[in-house]
């Protein structure tokens, strides 16, 4: 079977939860099938990345970009987004130079079934309904509408709760609009699954989780530093952002009240400027992009997740888990996850709760090594990239075949 990806981008290197998601399925659907992906050139490593690509057997075909970047937000994009009624992060990624190299990829060669990587890629499905009546999924990491939604409530002025407001309905309206025109949609979460059922009735939805690679993240107890708090995450994605100030400004003080030597490392690339402010501030690191970010998450005594915005499932949970790290989470941080509270995680929500909970763990390594090896053994029977890859692999020929098993 033929299959073509269309993604914003190349999941190389994998800096990102989604990047992470898009590369462990991607190398899965290679396994079984012929695999080609068309991305835009948003990194300047990614002709490297795209001939390591091709060495696992996947034909990557790159859109340039000069410079080589994430298309920014202009007054085109924000014009278009308005006539256009589409968000403004799919807007960005409108290009003709896209468009191009799928009409030229299309003409070329019969795909069995086409891969769209988010609703960003939606606006390509006229291109390819043009050329081919192969079945075509949608393929999403969280539900958008919902994410802005929840973003809303957390921003500081009027002003910023509009336009959020805005976006997380135009989202909502372009779900309604555009699901129903998929053969498909696979959902990160079972939550996640049962909103697209409601907005898009009457499409084949399938719960494909987020995994962790088990070979990969494995515990290392003798590199945990005492007193050591840890969080991972990139900080282009809102929530993440908003997870570490945060917890900077409303936990942070409480544990250090308790603990005066303890240090935070908020640790990934593109930290904001309200993140930079708390840099080198009592025992608190902004590391910003790291080569790896397995050394730090095995130095903590505690994981945190203190996120109050958040969709789909969180693979920074998966992947601490997996490193048999004690976590302490908010509820929205873990929820749709298959874990139970008190055994693999503990769970605490107002600022006063969560500090607690993570000194009390700091302080306690029987039952940090109790959570952490309860985390490591959910997460091999449930959230390997393996299984998750062979779901996703079955529901690729499902839709193939005519929507049969």
């Amino acid at each position: 079977m033929k299959l073509l990806i269309l993604s914003p981008s190349l999941p190389l290197p994998p800096t990102d939860g989604g990047k992470i998601r898009v590369l462990n399925l991607l190398r899965r659907a290679a396994d079984e099938f012929d695999v080609t992906i068309l991305a835009l050139q948003t990194e300047t490593t990614d002709e490297d990345a795209a001939a390591a690509l091709g060495e696992e057997g996947i034909t990557t075909i790159l859109v340039p970009r000069s410079p080589a970047r994430v298309p920014p937000l202009t007054p085109r994009v924000v014009i278009e987004a308005l006539t256009r009624d589409i968000p403004l992060a799919a807007a960005k990624y409108h290009l003709k130079a896209y468009d191009r190299s799928l009409t030229e990829l299309l003409e070329a060669t019969a795909f069995d079934l086409i891969h769209c990587e988010m609703v960003h890629m939606a606006q390509y499905l006229p291109t390819v309904r043009r050329f081919t009546n192969a079945p075509v999924l949608l393929s999403t990491q969280n539900v958008d509408s919902d994410v802005w939604r929840r973003a809303t409530e957390h921003q500081p002025t009027r002003l910023r709760r509009a336009a959020f407001a805005w976006q997380a309905s135009v989202f909502e309206r372009t779900e309604r609009r555009e699901g129903p025109k998929f053969d498909g949609i696979t959902a990160a979460s079972d939550r996640d699954a049962d909103m697209y059922r409601t907005l898009v009735p009457g499409v084949p939805v399938e719960t494909v989780d987020n995994g962790v690679d088990l070979s990969g993240y494995t515990p290392s107890p003798d590199e945990e530093e005492s007193a050591t708090f840890v969080y991972t995450g990139s900080y282009d994605w809102l929530p993440n952002a908003d997870a570490v100030v945060y917890f900077c400004r409303e936990v942070w003080s409480r544990i250090r009240e308790q603990l005066p030597d303890a240090r935070f490392f908020a640790v990934g690339k593109a930290p904001t400027d309200e993140m930079h402010a708390y840099h080198g501030r009592d025992g608190i690191t902004v590391t910003g992009r790291v080569p790896e970010v397995h050394p730090f998450i095995a130095r903590a005594a505690v994981y945190v997740v203190p996120l109050r915005i958040g969709g789909g499932t969180r693979l920074k949970i998966l992947e601490a888990m997996g490193m048999g790290k004690a976590i302490v989470s908010s509820s929205i941080g873990c929820e749709a996850l298959d874990v139970e509270p008190g055994r693999d995680l503990c769970v605490a929500d107002n600022p006063a709760e969560f500090a607690g909970t993570a000194v009390a763990l700091a302080n306690d390594i029987d039952r940090r090594r109790q959570l952490g090896a309860a985390g490591r053994s959910r997460v091999e029977e449930r959230y390997g990239w393996e299984a998750i890859g062979a779901r996703m692999n079955a529901f690729y020929r499902q839709l193939a075949s005519g929507g049969t098993t």
